[in-house]
């Protein structure tokens, strides 16, 4: 028989009753060309067989959210068609070598140990394929807080300074959210969703890479609007305490402290203090965040510490009145980080846009 390197070779599997395991499908070629395997059955609704939602040419449905049940290999194939398309989303440049490798490291084994003529290196898993090629993906930098609720819009904006290619990851973690970009020398590449408000946002390169990156936000209160723009907090300037110069909560503003563990093993234990006061202790768990609002404070400055590295930013809302001409403002301002080397590592400047309207 002659054997393509260059082509994944796909069979079938069923569900035996009798055996109660996976067998190969009664129809699909065996033999030790086959790479993989996926769930079709032979016909007949069982755990391994394939329903298609109707739609499907040739399908015989009895309405239009029923399903019908697909047989052979013609419906084996496209299973691992999908699950290469969506490797290749997130790493255009694997090979027919490459993503045979990845089969063979992550397939369900089934049948005899190891590759085998029946079921090649085995049952198609597309969960554990993501994972295998999204693995060197490494944190590079963090956003506290992403709002697209309401008239409110926000972007990520992703820049590339090296001389070649940069695959970059976005997670919003409490949301499952993950997306991938692909951001060529010298540009720059905008992540958005919408309508969605969590935190805290992890910014990832393939092994490591060099980025940069902002978030720009339009904040909407009553068709008055203002525009805030300001970087990431890069891994490299993670540290265990930060310092707002004031929190400001009466007369209607609002100022949130808010605080991101990036340990995905640790509990980051904080307090925060403001005016030498302690206002607050928290246990952070790993990947997430805090978001507290102390009222009717107007004080400073602002003192976070932590049991491990971790992010902080503070949020502000403000209102303006004066002179019958009201303006509302939302900003986010970084941190200052002090540490035994540099007297200040870094101080984030805001830059702002508003409208007014007369009262």
């Amino acid at each position: 028989m002659l054997v393509f390197g260059n082509v994944i070779a796909v069979g079938a599997s069923d569900y035996g009753a009798s055996t109660g395991g996976v067998i190969r499908s009664s129809y699909s070629n065996f033999g030790n060309h086959i790479d993989v395997v996926a769930p079709v059955g032979d016909g007949s609704p069982s755990p391994s067989g394939a329903l298609i939602q109707c739609g499907v040419p040739g399908g015989v449905c009895a309405n239009n959210n029923s399903f019908v049940v697909g047989q052979g290999t013609s419906y084996a194939s496209p299973q691992v068609a999908g699950v290469v398309g969506l490797m290749l989303s997130v790493d255009s440049n694997l090979d027919t070598a490459s993503v045979r490798s990845i089969f063979s490291q992550t397939s369900k084994d089934v049948g005899t140990s190891g590759k085998d003529s029946q079921f090649g290196y085995g049952i198609v898993n597309t969960a554990s394929y993501l994972d295998i090629i999204s693995s060197n993906y490494q944190a590079q930098q963090y956003f506290t807080w992403y709002d697209s609720i309401d008239q409110n819009l926000s972007w990520i904006v992703i820049g590339n300074p090296n001389a070649f290619d940069v695959r970059v990851k976005i997670q919003i973690p409490d949301l499952d959210i993950v997306d991938y970009l692909l951001v060529t020398p010298g540009k720059v590449r905008t992540f958005s969703r919408n309508p969605i408000i969590s935190g805290p946002i992890i910014v990832s390169s393939d092994n490591g890479e060099n980025i940069y990156s902002s978030q720009r936000s339009v904040f909407d209160s009553n068709n008055i609007r203002s525009f805030n723009e300001y970087p990431s907090i890069s891994v490299g300037n993670l540290d265990t305490k930060y310092y707002f110069t004031w929190n400001d909560t009466l007369n209607g503003n609002r100022a949130w402290t808010l605080v991101g563990n990036p340990s995905t093993t640790q509990t980051a234990n904080v307090t925060i203090k403001i005016d030498g006061q302690l206002k607050g202790t928290y246990s952070i768990a790993p990947g997430k965040n805090i978001t507290p609002m102390f009222l009717g404070i107007q004080a400073g400055p602002v003192v976070v510490e932590s049991s491990i590295p971790v992010y902080a930013t503070q949020g502000y809302f403000m209102t303006i009145l004066s002179m019958n001409i009201k303006v509302e403002i939302e900003q986010e301002f970084s941190s200052i980080s002090l540490d035994a080397q540099l007297s200040i590592l870094h101080m984030i400047g805001v830059a702002n846009q508003t409208k007014s309207y007369y009262t």
